[in-house]
């Protein structure tokens, strides 16, 4: 985990050394003003040293949108005021460690932002932060919610909007669930982001629950299930990535509005996961079927590979606590890449299975506009 601070007032100690330097921005006693060239490569080679000397590979960069220097007469080192600063602060802090880390390991790191402005996403991949699986009562202690899991959905779809489609949520809410439902769909939802993750703080585990029963079994079987979908797209994912870095496509979140004009506009909770699968997330506590709007053209579910629907039309499907209907897959050419533990694989057209050597199966699906497999 990083944060833009340079802290530690004992000698030697990172803000020790920051404050003998000037290096702290305007009014603050931690934060670093990466508007000093100085401090930047100051700041930039204990990150390189760091990520060398312990084999840090990446970091989860948490901060850069609280307390940081943001009035009219604090002035920065390059000139510019609080005001200005606001939002390009956080833009400087993920452009340092991501130079740092290329000087460290060349391409073979990851960064994931907490906090962007535009032109983050060409420093790192971002998640959504501290959202809630539960909620403090007015008289002590947390109850159960299904709001976060709903502001995630949302989060991934306006972040995909505003150029960032690579994105995940800590899966259950950054504190402790309160309700399994929660964790489940979250599980499910996480599966079809980008980026699946379980961060915050507290007991989020399948085999270790905060709520009854604590080992459960039921939900250790739904966590392998979407954990290994979520690895067989990782080349489907991949792909769509390449193509964002080169197009800045919203794929990780693309609306319905575009196929299914104005009896889609209040459709929030859908959304294509690159071109082809059209994910539907349950997110409501104890909702155990939904309604689903099939677009036009010709899907198959994932569930039934027999069950082959034309849109556009709406349908309501069930949704047991281990079923997210999401994998309505547009009716194409499918290419399943079947391979053991060592990958060594075949290939085949075929349809919607998954057997595989020694248990291992990979989908991947025909890209639209270039006309591979991916």
């Amino acid at each position: 985990m990083g944060a833009p601070w340079a802290i530690g007032n004992e000698p030697g100690q990172n803000g020790e050394q920051a404050d003998l330097y000037g290096y702290h921005a305007p009014g603050s006693d931690n934060h670093i003003d990466f508007t000093n060239p100085d401090a930047y490569q100051w700041w930039k080679e204990k990150i390189v040293e760091f990520a060398t000397a312990y084999g840090v590979h990446g970091w989860k960069l948490d901060r850069g949108d609280e307390d940081q220097p943001s009035l009219a007469w604090q002035i920065y080192d390059d000139g510019r005021n609080g005001l200005e600063m606001r939002n390009a602060y956080p833009l400087l802090y993920h452009q340092c460690y991501f130079e740092a880390m290329k000087e460290a390991w060349d391409g073979d790191f990851v960064n994931i932002l907490r906090t962007a402005w535009a032109g983050s996403q060409s420093y790192g991949v971002l998640w959504g932060g501290d959202t809630r699986g539960a909620v403090y009562g007015p008289f002590g202690g947390q109850y159960p919610t299904d709001m976060g899991l709903r502001s995630a959905i949302l989060s991934q779809l306006h972040a995909a909007f505003m150029g960032f489609p690579i994105w995940g949520s800590d899966t259950g809410g950054y504190h402790e669930f309160r309700n399994r439902d929660t964790f489940a769909r979250w599980i499910e939802f996480s599966a079809f982001s980008p980026i699946m993750e379980i961060g915050g703080i507290g007991k989020h585990a399948p085999w270790d629950m905060p709520v009854d029963p604590a080992y459960d079994e039921e939900m250790i079987d739904i966590y392998r299930t979407y954990t290994q979908l979520h690895h067989d797209l990782s080349s489907y994912i991949y792909d769509y990535a390449l193509l964002a870095g080169e197009d800045g496509r919203a794929w990780s979140a693309d609306g319905l509005c575009a196929s299914g004009g104005p009896n889609v506009r209040d459709i929030w909770d859908q959304y294509y996961l690159g071109d082809d699968i059209l994910v539907a997330p349950v997110w409501k506590l104890d909702q155990r079927e939904r309604q689903v709007y099939i677009p036009s053209g010709q899907f198959v579910s994932y569930w039934e590979p027999d069950f082959i629907i034309t849109g556009p039309q709406t349908i309501t499907v069930e949704t047991p606590l281990d079923v997210i209907p999401f994998l309505f897959i547009r009716v194409r050419k499918c290419l399943v890449v079947s391979g053991d533990q060592n990958m060594n694989t075949k290939r085949h057209i075929a349809g919607f299975n998954q057997s595989g050597m020694d248990g291992y199966t990979k989908f991947a699906f025909r890209n639209n506009e270039r006309g591979d497999f991916l």
